[in-house]
């Protein structure tokens, strides 16, 4: 008995529910319930084609026996293969009224006529390109075919088939996109966010969350301006109103990380529209470029380096240009009045005014020094000192440059050891600490400033300080009441170019060259402050044995030959008068030279007749250095004393190849040349002064 009226509203209900996205298992079996339900005796059955394997899958068959469905289940379709796979292949129609009987079942009519199956007529279900989705098979329990009404009701479930297994594809296809465009939205390394048209924002991925220390979840319904440094929010409003507009465009923002920290990035911003063109929203890609604004940042302070290294340069080349003619005025001068000096008894009146004549040109000859040194010009000095008397030095130009409410106390230990240093740098040292002292209290406004200076002498068992190798010290320890430091600040204290003052203040270099000096006379520098309380630097130098404190005219004394034969070259009669007297006061015998061709000449003729060698280095046509080179080669070795007025680096890198024996700068002739010449020709007495223990690792300057 057939049921029309009610299979159209059956069929209604089940196109509802496809509507309303039934899962496609229900809806197979709902399909096939409908058609069974049409007449008595009717078995159907909904076989999905698995096109990778070529072959058919369960669908839906509610009313056929178990065992049959799991026995047919994954049989591979083809021109004989049953009624289904047969179907599935050919894309047509098949209809076998005998199981039994049929060819098409001859492999597999054992699996139905156990369950008493005996006729099949299968349907391809068909998308809308035609391709085979699967079967729709009625089974009836007696040979037959079937009638026109029965294949009306196969098309009308083929039909349902179809809209429902295309849906179900479709929502499959969309959740594998869905899914696609979510790892690769929240495994992008963009930030990407979505923002409503008050800016509130509607969807971050994870990326974005990460660059700003949240959750996704934690940032949504935040208006993006919340993120957003303060100076900048003003741009950002201008660029949402552009984007509002339909304009996209690019921006470099600072974030604010939850910690509070600051995250460089580069916003590029579109705005989205509905579908009527009205703007809903923007869409943003956040990159996070903190590593590149570094870089430029470590890029320009690179450049401002060479910038003052090249300004450096040009001193230094300036400096080194007069040095040597200015020594030679210097040495002259210091010279005239040591000798001038020799010549009178102590108590004569004019002894002491010669006295002060040679003191000023030792001063102008400090001067130019320290000129040379500040540009990188001359090498370091050390020698044997008293360290209070060096901080003393420096403490008087100091006083002179405080701001009147600070208060300059020195506190100095009247047994302090000697260092073996360059005065210069321990100079330099006090400086750079002071002035960051001055810094500090102005920036600790509101009491008045104070630096305190101290020397101790100290052995490593009585002090906590990490590092410091066994043996004794002298502790120089340089306070203020400044503003302090915190521990944050105090770790990247001696890095090249960390400053914490205002850009165009401070290059950041002041301390780590105060750490290299230290460094490199074999010291230890510590630090103590705390916000508020001030800073207290701690410096420990080597001591070194007092005996060595005796001057090297006193050793050379010792040792002088009478009569040793000294030749001198240099390009001025001047310097030729006075280093004669010199050194004939000393007890040498003197042959003199103008320039290093007569003097190479002089030396080839008789290389035996003379001691050592004293030549000045900048010379017309012959330098002194080329001059010590053709020397060797006739008689390696001879001693040789280099007296110039300024040597560059690489002359301190060629006389250090040429293994030249001392160097004497201009003016320090009267009182250096002497101890000099006899170390040359006594190398006994080049030995540095002697540490009650050197340190371990230590190595010389």
């Amino acid at each position: 008995m057939l049921h029309s009226q009610p299979f159209g509203t059956d069929e209604r209900c089940v196109l509802e529910r496809i509507a309303t996205g039934a899962p496609l298992p229900e809806l197979l079996e709902d399909i096939v319930t409908l058609v069974e339900h049409q007449a008595g005796g009717m078995l159907c059955s909904i076989l999905l084609l698995d096109r990778e394997h070529k072959c058919m899958r369960p669908g839906a068959a509610p009313s056929l026996p178990p065992a049959y469905t799991r026995a047919i289940a994954g049989l591979s379709i083809g021109p004989a293969a049953g009624s289904c796979g047969t179907a599935a292949y050919r894309g047509e129609r098949v209809i076998v009224e005998d199981i039994a009987s049929h060819p098409f079942w001859s492999d597999y009519h054992q699996f139905a006529l156990p369950h008493d199956l005996r006729a099949c007529w299968s349907s391809p279900i068909f998308s809308a390109e035609r391709e085979v989705l699967g079967t729709f098979a009625m089974y009836y329990h007696e040979p037959r075919g079937p009638t026109q009404q029965e294949i009306e009701w196969v098309d009308a479930a083929t039909h349902l088939a179809t809209i429902a297994i295309v849906r179900d594809q479709d929502e499959q296809a969309l959740r594998r996109s869905e899914a696609r465009l979510r790892q690769l939205i929240n495994t992008s390394y963009e930030g990407i966010c979505t923002v409503d048209s008050d800016w509130r924002i509607t969807f971050a991925n994870r990326r974005l969350a990460e660059m700003l220390g949240y959750s996704p979840p934690e940032v949504f319904g935040h208006s993006v301006l919340d993120f957003i440094e303060p100076a900048m929010r003003e741009a950002v409003r201008e660029s949402l109103a552009h984007w509002m507009q339909g304009a996209s465009g690019q921006q470099e923002l600072r974030l604010t990380h939850k910690d509070g920290s600051k995250v460089w990035t580069l916003v590029s911003g579109s705005p989205m529209v509905d579908e009527d063109g009205n703007y809903t929203g923007a869409l943003g890609m956040i990159t996070d470029i903190s590593e590149r604004k570094a870089a430029e940042q470590r890029q320009r302070e690179a450049e401002h380096a060479l910038e003052r290294a090249q300004r450096m340069e040009a001193l230094g080349t300036l400096a080194g240009g007069i040095a040597h003619d200015f020594n030679n005025i210097l040495s002259a001068i210091a010279a005239h009045a040591e000798l001038g000096r020799m010549d009178l008894d102590e108590s004569h009146p004019a002894s002491e005014r010669f006295a002060q004549i040679h003191t000023g040109g030792q001063r102008a000859s400090d001067l130019v020094r320290q000129i040379l040194r500040f540009s990188r010009r001359e090498k370091p000095h050390r020698e044997v000192l008293q360290l209070p008397a060096l901080i003393e030095e420096a403490v008087q130009l100091l006083r002179a440059t405080l701001p009147r409410n600070i208060e300059l106390r020195t506190h100095f230990a009247p047994d302090s050891p000697t260092v073996f240093a360059d005065a210069t740098q321990m100079h330099q040292i006090v400086m750079n600490l002071s002035t960051n002292a001055v810094h500090a209290i102005e920036g600790h406004r509101g009491h008045k400033g104070r630096i305190e200076m101290r020397t101790e002498a100290v052995s490593a068992d009585d002090v906590t300080t990490p590092d410091l190798p066994a043996g004794q010290y002298v502790h120089l320890s340089i306070s203020d009441n400044g503003c302090g430091m915190d521990k944050a600040t105090m770790a990247h204290l001696f890095e090249p170019f960390f400053t914490t003052r205002a850009p165009g203040e401070g290059t950041g270099l002041g301390l780590s060259v105060v750490h290299g000096i230290i460094k490199n006379h074999d010291g230890v520098v510590t630090v103590e402050s705390q916000p508020g309380h001030g800073t207290t630097f701690h410096l420990y130098f080597p001591a070194v044995d007092p005996d060595q404190l005796q001057t090297a005219r006193d050793r050379a004394a010792l040792v002088v030959t009478p009569g040793q034969r000294i030749l001198y070259v240099d390009d001025e009669d001047t310097q030729l008068l006075l280093a004669r007297r010199l050194l004939e006061r000393l007890g040498y015998r003197v042959t003199t030279c103008t320039g290093g061709s007569q003097a190479l000449a002089e030396f080839r003729a008789r290389p035996e007749a003379y001691d050592a060698v004293i030549t000045d280095n900048a010379m017309p046509g012959m330098s002194g250095l080329q001059l010590v080179e053709e020397l060797h080669r006739l008689r390696p070795e001879v001693p040789v004393v280099i007296a110039s007025g300024y040597l560059s680096s690489d002359d301190w890198q060629r006389a250090e190849q040429l293994g030249i024996d001392e160097v004497v700068l201009k003016p320090q002739m009267s009182a250096e040349l002497g101890p000099a010449l006899q170390r040359a020709m006594h190398p006994g007495l080049q030995e540095q002064p002697a540490r009650t223990q050197q340190p371990a690792g230590a190595t010389s300057d």
